[in-house]
C-alpha cells in the first residue's frame, strides 16, 4: 500500500445570501455509489451528492437547497439521455439533468405502505431503469417516465424470497437477481416473471457462502455473486466458493479495466483481487479506511468516513492496491449539530454530543475544521456536546467525560478543565468529568456547573486570571439540625446558565442526552437577597407555579424577561427581581419540546422543537413562521432541531439537527447605530421579483420612503426595527413602479438620524 497526496480543494466559499435563501451543510464523506458521467465523478453519499471533476480537482455539492429532496442518498446510474438517477434511502428517486441543473422526483416506491422500502442499487438496461429495492425488483420506462412491472417476490410457496433485492445482471440467457436471501434466476424470455413459482432460487444448501447477497458480477464468461461470508462463481448448476474469499463480508464486486486480466472486490477493511483464470481471491487491507462501495471499471474506492479513495491494481503489483489519493469534499466532518453558537468574528461553533461524538466544529463562511482528540490529544476524549461563547470571543465546549474545553480569540484551544486542573469528578469515576452550561457575568467571572460532583459542591468559578472558586453548600433542602447535606440524592443536573442582568444565575436542568427526572428548577445569586431564597439558592417547582419541573432550555429577550423552555411548551418570568410572583405560561406552544430559544435583535423569538423551528413575535403571542422539513422542502434537514444560533451582523440563523446544519438568511440584523451609507441589493432590481429589494445599515426602528428620481413620494415604509428592511417594487397603491431611478431614504424614530442611497429599477 501507498498514500499518494490528498486531493482536497474547495471549489468555493459556501455561502447563504439573500433573505430567505436556506443552506445545507452535511457531511459527505460516508460515501455509498460511486459513477463516472459526464466525465465527472459522481458519489451518493450519506449526506447529499458530489461531483468531482479530475482535470482541476473542483467539487459540486447537492443538498436539499440544491435540488434533493432528502440526504440520505444510496444508489446512482446514469442513462443514454444524460439523466443522472439517484435512489434514496426512503425510496424516493431522484432524476438529474446536470447540464441544464433540472432536477424531478419520482416518489412511487416512496409512497408505497411498506416499512423497508430503501433503493439499493439502479440499473440502467436501455429504455429502462431497473430499481432494486427492499420491496423487490420495479422497471421504469425512462422515456413514458412511470413505472411497469414489479418483481417482488421469488420462488416456490416453499422457499418463497420477498423482496431485499440489492443487483441485478444478465447470464446465459437468463435474468439474476441479488438478494438478501439468495439468489434469484428466471429466464429472460419468461412471459410471467411477476409470478414467484418462475423464479429459481439459490441459497446456502445450493453453494452460496451466505445468503445476504450484496452484489453480481458477469466477467471472464462467469457469473460471480458476492455474498456476506465471501464469493461464489456459478458453474452452471450450483454455486461454489472462490478459494481465499471466505469468510469476508464482501461488499462490491467490479471488473478492471485496462490490461488487467482481474476483477475486483471489497470488503469493510480492504481490497481483494479476484483472479477469474485461476478462480483465486487475494485479500488485501486498507489500513484507516474502512471501505464502503467501488466504482465500475476499477479505478475508485468508496470509504465510509474519508471520501474517495483513487487507487491503482496491476498484477505487476503483485496484485496489491495502491491509494493514489484522497478526494474528500468540503464540509463538516459530523452530521451531529446538536449544539451551534456563534461568536464574535461570526464563526459558527459546533459540538457533537455525548455518546459517539465526534468532537467539535468550527466553520468561518470558507471552511470546516475540527477539534478531536486525534488533532488534538489535550481534549481527553471525543465527547462534547455544548458549546457557549463567552466576551474577548472566548469559547467553551463542555465534555461529556473530558471536562470543559477553553478555546481562545486565535481559536486555539488553550486549556482544557478537568480533574487534573481543578474541576471535580462526577458521581464515583475519579477522572470522569461532565460539564454543562458557561456563562460569563458582567464582571469577567466565567460560571460552570459540573454535573454533580462529590462532596457538596454546587457551582464552578472561573476567574479572569485562571484561577478556581467553588460555590458550596445545600441547594435542595435545608439540612436538619446537626445533619449532614444531602448532596448525591437526587442527582444534580444543570445542564445550561443564563446570567441576567441583576447577577442571577438560571439553570436549565434537562437535555436530551440523560434524562434525569428533576425536583425543580434553581437560580442562584450571590449578592441580592431575592424572595424565597435562601444562602442565595432559590427553587421553583410545579408546586410554586411551573408548568414542568423539566427545563430543557432558557433565554433572556431584550427586556430581561426570562423565557423558560420545557416539555409543555414556554413559561415566562417577567420580573426576575421576583420570579415566583412573576411568572405566565405561554399556551400555543404548550405541546411542544422547547429544546433551545433564540432572541433575535428585534426581540424576537426562535424557538427549536422537535417539531420544528417556530418564529415568535416580541411577546409570543403571534406565531410568525413555523419551519419544518415538509414546510421548508427538506431545505430544514430535520423537525427534531437541537439547537439554533443568530448571527446578529448578517441576521443568518443557524439549526442544527443530528442530521446536518440548515441555515437561513433571515432579516435578523442587528442595527448600526448611526448610518454611514445604506447597502441596497440587488442594485439594479428586476420587477416583479420573488425577492424584494434589500435595504441594510439601518438604526433602530428606521422608517423608509422611496421617491422618484423626480421628487415624488413612491412609498411609506416601517422596517422589522432591526439592520434591515425591505421593498418590494411597489408604491402606496401596491402597483409595480416604472423602470427608473429611484431614491431611498431612510431616517430614524426620532428624525436625528438620516441615510440614502439610490436605486436602479428596472421592470420587465
Amino acid at each position: 500500500m501507498f498514500l499518494g497526496c490528498v486531493l482536497l480543494v474547495i471549489a468555493g466559499a459556501e455561502s447563504v445570501a439573500g433573505i430567505g435563501d436556506w443552506k445545507t451543510f452535511t457531511p459527505k464523506r460516508e460515501i455509498r455509489a460511486l459513477l463516472r458521467a459526464d466525465g465527472l465523478l459522481w458519489a451518493a453519499t450519506g449526506g447529499g451528492l458530489f461531483s468531482f471533476r479530475s482535470a482541476d480537482s473542483t467539487f459540486e455539492l447537492y443538498a436539499t437547497t440544491e435540488g434533493l429532496k432528502t440526504t440520505d442518498l444510496t444508489a446512482l446510474a446514469a442513462d443514454s439521455s444524460g439523466n443522472l438517477w439517484i435512489g434514496t434511502a426512503d425510496g424516493t428517486l431522484h432524476r438529474f439533468r446536470h447540464s441544464l441543473d433540472q432536477w424531478s422526483t419520482v416518489s412511487d416506491i416512496a409512497l408505497l405502505p411498506a416499512a423497508q422500502k430503501g433503493i439499493n442499487a439502479l440499473v440502467v438496461w436501455g429504455d429502462s431503469l431497473v430499481v432494486l429495492s427492499d420491496v423487490g425488483v420495479s422497471v421504469y420506462s425512462i422515456s413514458r417516465g412511470e413505472f411497469n412491472d414489479s418483481y417482488l417476490r421469488f420462488g416456490p410457496a416453499a422457499g418463497l424470497s420477498t423482496g431485499n433485492a440489492t443487483s441485478i445482471t444478465k447470464y446465459a440467457g437468463n435474468v439474476w437477481v441479488g438478494t438478501r436471501d439468495g439468489v434469484a434466476s428466471t429466464p429472460s424470455s419468461n412471459p410471467t416473471p411477476t409470478e414467484p413459482s418462475t423464479w429459481t432460487v439459490y441459497r446456502a444448501p445450493e453453494g452460496l457462502p451466505s445468503p445476504v447477497v450484496n452484489a453480481l458480477l458477469v466477467t471472464g464468461d462467469s457469473l460471480y455473486a458476492a455474498t456476506s461470508a465471501g464469493i461464489a462463481v456459478f458453474d452452471g448448476a450450483s454455486w461454489r466458493a472462490v478459494p481465499g474469499s471466505r469468510p469476508h463480508n464482501v461488499i462490491g464486486l467490479a471488473a478492471l479495466n485496462g490490461p488487467c486480466a482481474q476483477a475486483l472486490f471489497i470488503t469493510p477493511g480492504g481490497v481483494g483481487v479476484l483472479d477469474v483464470l485461476t478462480g483465486a481471491a487475494l485479500v488485501g487491507a486498507t489500513p484507516g479506511y474502512p471501505l464502503s462501495c467501488l466504482s465500475d471499471g476499477g479505478e475508485f474506492l468508496g470509504t465510509t468516513n474519508a471520501g474517495v479513495l483513487r487507487y491503482t491494481v496491476c498484477p505487476g503489483m503483485g496484485g496489491s492496491v495502491g491509494v493514489a489519493g484522497v478526494i474528500l469534499p468540503p464540509g463538516p466532518f459530523s452530521e451531529k449539530f446538536v449544539s451551534v453558537a456563534v461568536d464574535d468574528d461570526g464563526w459558527l461553533w459546533a459540538a457533537t454530543g455525548s455518546r459517539n461524538g465526534e468532537g467539535f466544529m468550527s466553520f468561518d463562511g470558507a471552511r470546516w475544521r475540527s477539534y478531536t482528540v486525534a488533532s488534538d490529544p489535550l481534549l481527553g476524549d471525543n465527547e462534547y456536546y455544548l458549546v457557549n461563547t463567552g466576551p474577548g470571543n472566548m469559547k467553551y465546549v463542555s465534555g461529556w467525560g473530558g471536562g470543559l474545553a477553553v478555546v481562545g480569540p486565535d481559536n486555539e484551544i488553550v486549556r482544557v478543565l478537568n480533574t487534573d486542573d481543578g474541576l471535580q469528578p462526577s458521581l464515583t469515576d475519579p477522572s470522569f468529568v461532565v460539564v454543562g452550561g458557561v456563562a460569563t457575568d458582567r464582571n469577567g467571572v466565567t460560571w460552570v456547573t459540573p454535573r454533580t460532583p462529590p462532596g457538596d459542591t454546587a457551582l464552578v468559578q472561573l476567574f479572569p486570571d485562571g484561577a478556581l472558586g467553588y460555590v458550596t453548600g445545600c441547594i435542595y433542602d435545608p439540612a436538619p439540625p446537626g445533619g449532614a447535606c444531602i448532596t448525591a440524592t437526587p442527582v444534580r443536573v444543570f445542564t445550561g446558565v443564563v446570567i441576567d442582568d441583576y447577577g442571577t444565575k438560571w439553570f436549565e436542568n434537562y437535555n436530551r442526552f440523560e434524562p434525569v427526572n428533576p425536583v425543580g428548577f434553581y437560580y442562584y445569586n450571590e449578592s441580592r437577597d431575592l424572595p424565597g431564597t435562601r444562602g442565595g439558592w432559590g427553587k421553583m417547582t410545579t408546586g410554586s407555579g411551573l408548568r414542568t419541573n423539566f427545563v430543557w432550555s432558557l433565554a433572556l429577550d431584550r427586556y430581561g424577561d426570562l423565557w423558560i423552555g420545557s416539555d409543555q411548551g414556554i413559561t415566562i418570568v417577567y420580573n426576575t427581581l421576583n420570579p415566583a410572583s412573576s411568572m405566565a405560561l405561554y399556551h400555543p406552544l404548550s405541546d411542544q419540546i422547547i429544546q433551545d430559544i433564540v432572541v433575535d435583535p428585534m426581540n424576537r423569538k426562535w424557538v427549536a422543537t422537535k417539531r420544528g423551528v417556530f418564529h415568535l413575535s416580541q411577546d409570543g403571542t403571534t406565531i410568525l413562521e413555523h419551519y419544518t422539513v415538509e414546510s421548508t422542502g427538506g431545505k430544514l434537514l430535520s423537525d427534531d432541531v437541537a439547537s439554533v444560533a443568530l448571527d446578529p451582523a448578517t441576521g443568518t440563523m443557524y439549526f442544527g439537527t443530528e442530521k446536518g446544519l440548515s441555515v437561513l438568511s433571515t432579516a435578523s440584523v442587528a442595527p448600526v447605530r448611526s448610518f454611514s451609507g445604506l447597502d441596497v441589493y440587488p442594485n439594479p432590481f428586476e420587477i416583479p421579483s420573488g425577492q424584494p429589494v434589500t435595504i441594510g445599515g439601518l438604526v433602530a426602528d428606521s422608517f423608509l420612503k422611496i421617491f422618484s428620481v423626480s421628487g415624488e413620494l413612491v412609498r411609506s415604509l416601517t422596517t422589522p426595527g432591526g439592520g434591515i428592511g425591505t421593498w418590494d417594487g411597489t408604491d402606496d397603491a401596491s402597483r409595480p413602479v416604472s423602470s427608473g431611478v429611484y431614491m431611498i431614504v431612510a431616517y430614524s424614530q426620532d428624525g436625528t438620524e438620516v441615510g440614502s442611497a439610490k436605486l436602479a429599477v428596472i421592470r420587465k
